[in-house]
């Protein structure tokens, strides 16, 4: 289930291209946060722009004017929000006309002036009946603002829909196609202007093609890239000059921004390596001519990230490992201290780069250091500073937890994810991130579906389902088929679960319509791998189905479904591909010719039983799946057992009862007391049963001893999942064995007494 997280979430890299966020500090204005900051960050980085906030990057004991200075220089582009009508706010909107940078402007609607937090807190506290009254006035520009009288400003309705015309994002994504052309040249005057004019002049074509597809690599392909690329190279070398790293950067960013933008893997490989290639090439001039400790640590966290974005794609243990590495390379040099920004963005790489190799080795040791550089990451970043941030790296955190719960502390750690998830939540919610939402619920009903296994079975199943379902009003079968058919098939597999608590044959077929709703979207053609694994969960649910069924013939009949899905579904899923679904498979078809020898042909399918455990125990489960090689030993054992009945010949009956037991002490080795209550008891209950059977062929008493030290052992079990049912079946065979043996007993005094 795991396996979809990256169809949501991708890996964004900012760029050099800085666009600065002029506005009102939360206290003053508490919605500029919730309605306006948030969709602004998303829509820049969506048109690979950097996002600045221009008042959380200047540090308490900074020289507020000469870092004001110093970012507005260094940004291409201004956004300033007017609400609140800020003192700071005005003097750095003048600063950035000063310079004539690009600057959209913006207004709410309902915007005014926060007239009451001028005033100095002694003051407050003298006249606080008259602040009280005080109502802070509408912000007028006309009155306020006279040569802005509205017709360089742009307004939006913070109440508006994201699909509305003046919906911050709609508002944003017009202007910045308004101001494209004054913000490339306003680029390529801070990329070129420690160049000198007559090195310049005959580059400047190539430097402004570059740079105006840096800033939309959608509309220009890969081979233009390459081309302008090769020509600012040529003529660099024909006039013997140097150019300064900050040009090559921008060549590399283009590639890693056009890696997202392509239609093929291989062209994504290809634009991913020519950036890796050029950065790394930039990475050794600068640690030779310049010795900039911060330029080198900049660019080895841009290396580290494309290595990670690489590693979606290919060698992904190498790259992921290689990532690591020079992101670890690149913390020698940026401190929590001085460089806030880039140490988060160095952990939460990290982190994000560690939960994806826990899938490939040292599981525990990865997810641990996954969830340790995360944990780094949000002592900076807070729900309240950067709320997409701290909910992305809040999603992370909870992949790692998630993960560390198959190895440890399966109750804790899943808690925890879902208490990742909550926290993400808290930002993602359906009004302002909606697909972010989706995203977040899908998880949370994937970790509440694994949470019952451990305690409240059916309250955590009814809570995964709830969140799939939330999920789905955003991710339908119009926007994102693929998405829907994943989550529809998630809720089948719960709703499977579900009835084996309540409601079993509605639940039973609330599970196989919506498995089959999956199979219309992952068709054979489509997506065979994913079509193969929901005719497998399909050819379970048939099975269970049938059980609950007490007609024969219909329960024959959804058992011969169960066997033909589960055989289509192993056309696909083979030994080499996928062990554990091929095992898993495997395992269900065992149950349902077990199921079907009670109905007819009652040897030869116990046969076929036999054989579909065996070949489900070639995939050597038991450390991939503890569970499922738990579970195949016991159905392998139940049906030698059944079978020795059918034997004519006593050393077969001996031989099948001897493997059956060998593997019901196998199974304990797995389904331990503490580990498994239900499936200790489970066992137990099979070896009571097969010793009891067997005493009728050799060692009679001693057999019936180890059938009643069995049911007794799951007897004592006083777990509250055990139910009525299997209580009583511990009863009815402890009480046939201890019948037994008392006869045998009297059975042995009379013989002696005879003699």
């Amino acid at each position: 289930m795991e396996q979809i997280e990256d169809k949501f979430k991708k890996i964004v890299e900012p760029t050099e291209l800085q666009c600065l966020i002029v506005f009102s500090d939360k206290k003053h204005v508490p919605y500029v946060y919730s309605n306006m900051i948030n969709y602004i960050q998303i829509i820049l980085e969506e048109k690979n722009f950097k996002p600045i906030l221009l008042n959380e990057n200047i540090r308490s004991g900074e020289g507020y004017f000469e870092r004001v200075e110093e970012l507005v220089d260094s940004c291409v582009l201004a956004i300033v929000l007017l609400d609140g009508f800020r003192p700071n706010v005005l003097f750095e909107f003048g600063l950035l006309k000063s310079k004539k940078k690009p600057i959209i402007i913006i207004q709410s609607y309902d915007a005014y002036i926060n007239v009451k937090t001028l005033y100095d807190e002694s003051i407050k506290n003298s006249t606080q009946k008259i602040l009280n009254k005080l109502e802070n006035p509408k912000l007028d520009l006309k009155k306020h603002l006279s040569d802005y009288a509205g017709k360089h400003i742009t307004f939006i309705d913070n109440m508006a829909k994201s699909s509305d015309n003046d919906h911050i994002s709609q508002v944003l994504t017009k202007e910045i196609e308004n101001k494209y052309n004054q913000i490339i040249q306003e680029a390529k005057y801070i990329k070129t202007k420690n160049i000198k004019q007559e090195i310049l002049e005959p580059l400047a074509p190539s430097l402004v093609r570059i740079i105006t597809m840096h800033g939309n690599v959608a509309k220009y392909t890969i081979e233009e890239i390459t081309k302008t690329e090769n020509e600012i190279r040529t003529m660099v070398k024909e006039m013997s000059i140097k150019l300064p790293h900050s040009i090559y950067g921008i060549i590399a960013e283009t590639y890693n921004a056009k890696s997202s933008n392509v239609a093929s893997i291989e062209e994504e490989i290809y634009c991913l390596k020519n950036a890796k290639r050029i950065f790394e090439e930039s990475l050794s001039n600068i640690e030779n001519d310049i010795k900039n400790n911060i330029e080198i640590a900049t660019t080895k966290i841009k290396i580290g990230i494309v290595l990670l974005n690489l590693s979606d794609i290919e060698n992904k243990k190498e790259n992921l490992e290689k990532s690591i590495t020079i992101l670890k390379e690149a913390l020698k040099i940026i401190t929590k201290k001085n460089n806030p920004e880039e140490y988060v963005q160095i952990q939460t790489k990290i982190g994000i780069a560690y939960s994806i190799l826990c899938l490939f080795s040292n599981k525990k040791e990865n997810a641990k250091k996954s969830i340790e550089a995360l944990k780094e990451a949000l002592k900076i970043i807070t729900l309240k500073r950067d709320p997409e941030g701290y909910a992305q790296i809040q999603i992370r955190k909870s992949i790692a937890y998630y993960g560390l719960s198959d190895i440890e502390n399966k109750k804790e750690n899943l808690e925890k994810s879902i208490a990742s998830i909550k926290e993400a939540l808290k930002f993602r919610t359906q009004k302002i991130d909606p697909k972010g939402y989706a995203h977040a619920q899908m998880l949370l009903g994937i970790r509440y579906g694994k949470l019952s296994d451990v305690e409240n079975e059916k309250e955590n199943l009814k809570k995964s389902i709830e969140a799939l379902k939330e999920a789905l009003k955003i991710i339908t079968l119009k926007r994102d088929p693929e998405g829907y058919a994943t989550i529809i098939e998630n809720i089948g597999v719960t709703y499977d679960r579900l009835a084996t608590i309540e409601n079993k044959k509605e639940n039973c077929k609330k599970a196989i319509n919506a498995l089959k709703e999956a199979l219309k979207i992952k068709t054979l053609k489509r997506d065979p791998e994913g079509h193969a694994h929901v005719k497998a969960n399909l050819g379970g649910t048939y099975i269970k189905l049938a059980n609950i069924i007490s007609l024969n013939t219909i329960k024959k009949e959804n058992l011969k479904k169960s066997i033909e899905t589960l055989k289509e579904a192993l056309k696909i899923i083979t030994l080499k591909r996928d062990p554990e679904g091929y095992a898993q498979a495997h395992a269900k078809m065992a149950v349902a010719y077990g199921e079907l020898s009670n109905i007819e042909h009652e040897k030869e399918n116990l046969k076929k039983s036999i054989e579909a455990v065996e070949e489900s125990l070639k995939a050597g489960t038991k450390e991939v799946d503890p569970e499922g090689y738990a579970f195949a030993q016991t159905s392998l054992a139940n049906s030698l057992t059944r079978l020795s009945k059918l034997e004519n010949k006593k050393e077969n009956k001996i031989k099948n009862l001897k493997k059956a037991i060998n593997m019901l002490n196998e199974a304990l080795k797995i389904r331990t007391l503490k580990r498994n209550p239900q499936g200790y008891v489970s066992v137990q209950i099979n070896l009571g049963v097969t010793y009891g059977i067997f005493s009728e062929i050799e060692n009679e008493e001693e057999n019936l001893k180890k059938s009643i030290n069995a049911l007794k052992e799951a007897s004592k079990i006083k777990d509250s999942n055990i139910n009525l049912k299997i209580r009583q079946t511990i009863n009815k065979n402890l009480k046939i064995s201890l019948t037994r043996l008392a006869r045998t007993k009297i059975k042995y005094k009379k013989k002696i007494s005879l003699r």
